[in-house]
C-alpha cells in the first residue's frame, strides 16, 4: 500500500527586517509544554563565538532573526531593531498617534516605534524646530541601550553598590541605568573597568544584555514548572506555574492580555510586575510573590483569585509603565545644539 509522506512546512516571518539584539545559555523550564521555533543557524555565528548560545536561544524563540543565513553579529543596532525586540518580548500592544516627524507610515518601524513612544520606551528627541525625531536608524549607544533595558526591566540596585567602571564619559542621564545594570551582573563593560558609554552596541551584544536579564521566556501556553535562576517573563495568556522558585522577578507582560495566569506554588525573590492579565483571571494559589507592583490600569489587588490564604499578595506599589531610568535629560549623540527653551527628552 502506498504511503504518503506529509512534510510541514514550518515558515519563520520575518518581523523585524534585520533584526537584532543581548548572556548566558537557553533556558528551558522544567516540565513546561513551551514549544521551540525551528532554530537557524547563522553562518556568522559560530564555533566558540561568545554570544553563539544567546543568540540561538532568542532565535529559536522567534524575537530576533537575520536576514536568513546571517546575523550580523558585530554591526551596530539600531534605536528601531532594539525597540522592536523589547515590544516583542514583553508584548505592549497600546500605541498612539505616530509624533516623529522622521518615521512614515510603511516603514517597517512605524507601529513598533508608536508603542515605544505610548509606553515611554523610547521618545525621541526634538529638533531645533522642535520637531520630534526618533532616529531610527542610528546606531544606539551602549549609554542608550542601558537606559532602554532599563525602562522596560525597572533595574534597581542596593543602596552602597559601588561601581567598578573608570569611564569619566558617562552622561548624567544614563549614569542610574548603567550602575543598576552593573549592580545586577546584565552588563559587564568592554575591558578593564571600562563601560564605554559612547560605544555602538552590537547586536550581539544587545541579544547578550536581553539574555543576561531574562532567563525563562514564555510565550506559548503551558503549565511550567522548575526553578529559575533570574527572572522570568510571560507574555501570553493561558499560563500555569507551579512548583517553582523564581530568583529574580516576575513580569506579568502585556502579551497576557485580558487573559488567565494560574501562580500555584510559586516563590519570587524579587519583584512580581502587574502589566497584563484580566480582573479576576490571575489565580494564586500558596504563592511568596515578593513586592508585588501594579502598573495595569484598572487593576487592583482584590482582582486577584486567592485558593488560599498564606500569602496574600502585597499592597500594590504605584509603577509608571517600566519607570524612567533617567536622572536628566539626556542630550544623545548626533543632535543639533539646541536653541534656548528647546528640549532634549528621554532618548
Amino acid at each position: 500500500m502506498k504511503k504518503q509522506l506529509l512534510r510541514n512546512i514550518g515558515v519563520i516571518v520575518l518581523l523585524l527586517a534585520v533584526c537584532l539584539v543581548a548572556a548566558a545559555g537557553p533556558v528551558q523550564a522544567a516540565g513546561g509544554d513551551k514549544k521551540e521555533l525551528p532554530n537557524r543557524s547563522f553562518i556568522d555565528v559560530t564555533g566558540d563565538f561568545w554570544a553563539k548560545t544567546a543568540i540561538n536561544n532568542w532565535n529559536s524563540r522567534g524575537v530576533v532573526q537575520g536576514d536568513g543565513n546571517r546575523f550580523y553579529p558585530q554591526e551596530a543596532v539600531t534605536r528601531a531593531q532594539l525597540a522592536a525586540i523589547l515590544i516583542k518580548v514583553v508584548g505592549y500592544s497600546e500605541t498612539a498617534d505616530n509624533p516623529f516627524i522622521d518615521v512614515k507610515d510603511g516603514d517597517w518601524y512605524y507601529e513598533v516605534l508608536k508603542r515605544a513612544y505610548a509606553q515611554g520606551i523610547l521618545l525621541g528627541s526634538l529638533d531645533s524646530n522642535g520637531q520630534r525625531r526618533a532616529r531610527p536608524n542610528d546606531p544606539l549607544t551602549r549609554a542608550e541601550a542601558a537606559v532602554l533595558f532599563k525602562n522596560v526591566f525597572v533595574v534597581t540596585r542596593e543602596a552602597g553598590f559601588q561601581s567598578s567602571f573608570k569611564d569619566t564619559n558617562i552622561p548624567e542621564w544614563a549614569r542610574e541605568a548603567v550602575f543598576d545594570l552593573e549592580a545586577e551582573g546584565y552588563i559587564k563593560g568592554r575591558g578593564p573597568n571600562l563601560f564605554d558609554p559612547e560605544g555602538r552596541l552590537s547586536r550581539a551584544e544587545a541579544v547578550q544584555m536581553l539574555d543576561n536579564i531574562v532567563k525563562l521566556f514564555i510565550n506559548t501556553a503551558g503549565n511550567y514548572s522548575g526553578d529559575v535562576d533570574g527572572n522570568c517573563v510571560i507574555n501570553t495568556p493561558g499560563v500555569m506555574l507551579s512548583n517553582m522558585k523564581i530568583n529574580g522577578n516576575l513580569y506579568l507582560a502585556p502579551g497576557i492580555g485580558e487573559g488567565e495566569v494560574t501562580l500555584e506554588n510559586v516563590i519570587v525573590t524579587g519583584r512580581t510586575f502587574i502589566r497584563g492579565g484580566g480582573p479576576g483571571k490571575i489565580t494564586v494559589t500558596g504563592c511568596d510573590l515578593g513586592e508585588l507592583i501594579i502598573e495595569k490600569a484598572g487593576f487592583e489587588p482584590e482582582d486577584f483569585v486567592a485558593d488560599d490564604e498564606p500569602s496574600p499578595p502585597q499592597p500594590p506599589v504605584s509603577g509608571g509603565g517600566g519607570g524612567s531610568g533617567n536622572s536628566g535629560d539626556p542630550v544623545l549623540p548626533g543632535n543639533p545644539p539646541e536653541p534656548p527653551g528647546a528640549s532634549i527628552v528621554d532618548c
